[in-house]
């Protein structure tokens, strides 16, 4: 696929224009622009680079594993994400060449399905498999050690509504998607954060379950 969105840029490249805009302002105009030689190598390379990371990682949580099941987790994850780049990359190209699309609307409904995919994958997946991932919004060992998981279905649920919200106001919305956009998504982050954060200080720390 990455290979796929190399030969696009290729064989688009004369009908692009000299300068393609990678910033659009809040009324859906371009502000900010970079040569199409530099433009139509930056997203497949940032995704080459990130199936790099992504796959040196799993590596390395998975290496003294041997459920397979567990590579199969890691291998969707990084599929969902390499497909997220190379639609953000031909919505990209397709805008610099028609004037009126509204890149904002697609973008933002990107990112709502990206959520959706990611959120609803972390409630179904065995918590076992993203340990590390659940002590980011624990505040102490304790916690995790008690409330393995769960905060991984709530970050998933979030995820998930937030992203749905968000696909909802690309459609219906589009007059103030930035606002709608960047609160919702601000929402769907710090909501996981706030409830470890408020559940660790009324315990004081510990679970007294």
């Amino acid at each position: 696929m990455i290979l796929g969105m190399y030969l696009t840029g290729v064989l688009l490249f004369k009908e692009l224009p000299e300068e393609m805009p990678i910033h659009w302002n809040e009324i859906n105009q371009p502000d900010n622009w970079i040569h199409k030689k530099f433009f139509i190598l930056t997203f497949p390379s940032i995704a080459l680079v990130f199936m790099i990371l992504f796959n040196f990682f799993s590596l390395m949580e998975t290496r003294k594993s041997k459920n397979q099941h567990l590579r199969e987790v890691w291998h969707l994850i990084q599929t969902i994400f390499i497909v997220f780049f190379a639609y953000i990359y031909m919505i990209a190209l397709y805008a610099s060449v028609k004037e009126n699309i509204s890149l904002g609307v697609y973008i933002a409904c990107g990112v709502g399905i990206l959520l959706v995919l990611v959120g609803g994958f972390l409630v179904k997946v065995k918590p076992d498999y993203f340990l590390k991932f659940n002590n980011f919004f624990h505040f102490n060992d304790q916690a995790n050690k008690i409330s393995k998981g769960k905060i991984q279905k709530i970050v998933g649920w979030s995820f998930f509504l937030g992203g749905f919200f968000i696909i909802i106001q690309s459609i219906f919305f589009k007059a103030h998607l930035y606002i709608f956009f960047f609160s919702t998504l601000i929402i769907a982050i710090f909501v996981p954060i706030f409830y470890s954060y408020f559940k660790f200080k009324k315990s004081d720390g510990i679970d007294t379950r």
